[in-house]
Formats: structure tokens, sequence, C-alpha cells
């Protein structure tokens, strides 16, 4: 027979109890006989002293063994909530967290871990899902395409230069696909807690001007008319890797939409403990989808919900690394017929 902790914890100090009680009893009792040899006081008399001594014993026995069983069950209660919150959590209540008051003690300090790794667990499981569903709708496309052009080039007898023109649009797409799979692997792999313990002073202006060194050729080959406007006194606490990745992402995502004799405007400013980086460009508006999963974060991008438009997966990523920054990512109204994505950050010095 299993008995619970509570059980074993009473019965453990109530043995400890009935041992400090009956040496004190059987030492009173020997006082007693001690004086009735002596012939201080009569048989009567002592036996009348020692029944007083065994009722009195009996009776602070009973009230402490009462007060042992109330010590017991609320020094087990907080286990007993943190196995409880444990069990539904395995059942999938993926919400739920260990909830009251707590001491400052060896307890407090395992419920509040507790709850952390739960938070992170949860936290885990969302972005998994979010790759789940995001790199079902994202592999879709390209794969149907390459197996549709496949499929054509087989149906009837065709010219070598046919072929070879078929074989180098599946090539293109291929290469598509391999973008969009190491953007799935970057969204998976991103661990907040582990990223920020490496957060250095990071000037965001220098960052952003050596991406516009990577994408300014592709810019000028489509006749875009750039212009950027850097404020220098950008200072944040960030991962470097991170913050070019989302600045890449973000003028990829301009240069890609925005046609032929397009514009595109970049602008990085501060407002008192903020920092904004916003990008504008005469391309398409934006689909509501995409601004309802990723402009508000209080939206879960499920397997089972809508997937990100093909071709929006960086916009995906930026959304993360902002929210391992605490930062954001906002759409903006469109204003003079350009549409805008602003990036704030907190900034993490003072305004000169």
């Amino acid at each position: 027979m299993k008995l619970s902790i509570t059980t074993k914890w009473f019965l453990w100090l109530s043995v400890i109890l009935a041992a400090f009680s009956i040496l004190q009893v059987l030492t009173l009792m020997g006082l007693e006989v001690r004086d009735l040899q002596m012939g201080k006081e009569s048989m009567a008399e002592e036996t009348a002293e020692i029944i007083t001594l065994l009722t009195i014993s009996l009776g602070i026995f009973g009230v402490m063994a009462l007060g042992l069983i109330y010590i017991s069950r609320r020094m087990i209660h907080p286990i007993r909530q943190i196995a409880e919150a444990a069990h539904h959590i395995s059942t999938g209540e993926l919400s739920e967290r260990i909830t009251g008051t707590f001491a400052e003690d060896e307890i407090g300090l395992l419920v509040n871990t507790l709850n952390r790794a739960f938070d992170r667990y949860h936290d885990a499981l969302n972005r998994l899902d979010r790759f789940a569903g995001n790199a079902a709708h994202q592999l879709r496309t390209p794969l149907t395409t390459i197996r549709s052009m496949g499929e054509i080039g087989l149906q009837k007898e065709r010219e070598p230069e046919a072929y070879r023109e078929c074989i180098r649009n599946m090539l293109d797409v291929a290469e598509e696909l391999t973008l969009v799979v190491q953007k799935l692997l970057v969204l998976a792999r991103l661990n907040r807690a582990r990223i920020r313990q490496g957060f250095q002073p990071l000037n965001l202006a220098d960052e952003i001007n050596q991406v516009i060194e990577v994408f300014l050729p592709a810019i000028l080959e489509k006749s875009i008319q750039f212009d950027h406007q850097l404020e220098a006194h950008s200072t944040l606490m960030g991962d470097a890797g991170l913050i070019r990745q989302a600045m890449s992402n973000l003028l990829d995502n301009a240069t890609r939409f925005t046609p032929e004799g397009g514009q595109i405007r970049l602008v990085l400013r501060r407002e008192g403990r903020d920092l904004y980086a916003e990008c504008y460009d005469s391309g398409p508006p934006f689909p509501e989808t995409l601004q309802r999963q990723i402009g508000q974060e209080e939206q879960s991008m499920t397997p089972h919900g809508d997937c990100l438009p093909t071709g929006r997966m960086g916009l995906a990523l930026v959304s993360e690394i902002m929210r391992i920054h605490e930062g954001r990512l906002a759409f903006l109204p469109a204003a003079d017929g350009l549409k805008c994505i602003r990036l704030s950050w907190p900034v993490t010095e003072p305004a000169p």
C-alpha cells in the first residue's frame, strides 16, 4: 500500500512527538516513584498525580497531532498545486500555470522556475505550430510548380532547346524553394532566451548601411528610385546577425514586389526612448491575411488557420526577430502612394 507524502510526513512527525511524550511521561513517573520510595508522599497521592500527568500528556498529544495534520497539509499543498498544474499541461492545457501566493523559499523558487519552464515549453510548441503550418504552405506551391513543369515536358516530344528551357525554369523554382527552406530553418531554430544572453550594444544605422550595400545593385537593376535617411544616434541592445537578417528580409520584400521604375524609401529615426525603421515602397498593397497574422502579435499562425501568402515568409522571420528584441512589426496606412512597414525597438541610452 502506497502512502501519500502528506501521510508519510504526518507519521514521521507523530512518531517523533510520541517518543518525546512517552519520554516525558516516563521521566515524570520516575520522579514520582522516587518520591514515593523516599516517603515524601502517599501511594494514593502519587497514583493521582501519575493519572493526572498521563491525562494531560494524552490531551496535549491529541492537540499536537491535530496541529501536525494541519501543518502537514499546509506544507504539502504547494507540491499538490505543482502536480495538478503539471498534470493539466500534460493533457494539453498549455496555458495552465501554478497560481497562488508562495513564500520566497525553496517552494517559491521551484514554482517560479516551473512556470518559466512551462512558458518556454508553450512558446516552443507555438513556434513549432507556426513552423509546420507555414512550411506546409510555402513548400506546396513550388513543389507543385516543379511537378507541373515536369509533367508538361514529358507529354510529347520536344526540341532540345524546349527541354533546356523547362529545366532552367525548374532550377529557378528549386532555387526559390531552397531560400524558403533556409528561412523556415532559421524560424525553427530561433531560441529567444538563448539569443538574448548574447545581446550587445549595436549602432542600428551602421547595420542598415551594410544591408543597403548588399541590396543596392538589385535595386538599381530594376531602375527603382531609392532614398534613405538614417539617424546616427541609434544604439540598441541586440544580435547583429539577426538585426541584419531582419533588415535584409525587409529590403528583399520591398525590392521583389516593387515594379521597375518604382520607389523605395528607408527611414531610421528616433522618438524619445524608441527607434523606428520604416520601409516605404510603391509595390502592391499587403494582403489582409498577411497584416492580420504578422501585424498583430496576438494572432497565432497554426496549421489549422490561414498560412502566410507565398513569398512573404521573410516577413514572418522579421516578426519573430522583432519579438526576440522586444520590438514590433507594424503595417502603416499607405501615404503618397507608398505602403509602409515599420519596425520599432526600445533604445538603451538617453537621446543626446
